[in-house]
């Protein structure tokens, strides 16, 4: 390639492989899902994640009585997950029996107390479930 054909591709080149420099920005937020469990038993929890996390089967082998555990974090981009973002159930087991006990299929929004814990517009939120003896089926 000639001197000539360089200098006429070069700029070409250039302005075609090169964007505009602008980077876009979106928040992201998030969420962490604690049980607290006010009852008098020690419990399992097992829940389903929604498709977009996998429909996957989890669960936590113990909360024990007067204790909270956290039981998963969820993130997205432009949104503060919810429970009903990250969950499809969620069902709690008395440890000692092996019993069910308690079951949100589907999972209630508002069965949770959420808690921003940022002033930004997407930050961290806890959910966190609260079970007390009388929430046993």
């Amino acid at each position: 390639m000639n001197l000539r054909s360089m200098l006429w591709v070069c700029p070409v080149v250039l302005s075609l492989g090169c964007g505009s420099g602008e980077v876009i920005h979106e928040e992201v937020g998030s969420a962490k899902y604690f049980l607290d469990n006010q009852s008098s038993h020690a419990l399992r929890v097992e829940w389903k994640t929604t498709g977009q996390l996998g429909s996957e089967t989890e669960g936590v082998a113990s909360v024990p009585s007067g204790t909270v555990r956290e039981l998963r974090s969820d993130s997205a981009f432009g949104v503060n997950p919810r429970p009903t973002d990250t969950f499809v159930s969620l069902t709690l087991y008395r440890t000692d029996t092996g019993g069910r006990v308690y079951s949100q299929e589907p999972v209630r929004d508002e069965a949770w107390v959420s808690e921003r814990e940022d002033s930004r517009t997407y930050g961290l939120t806890h959910h966190t479930l609260r079970i007390r003896d009388e929430d046993f089926q």
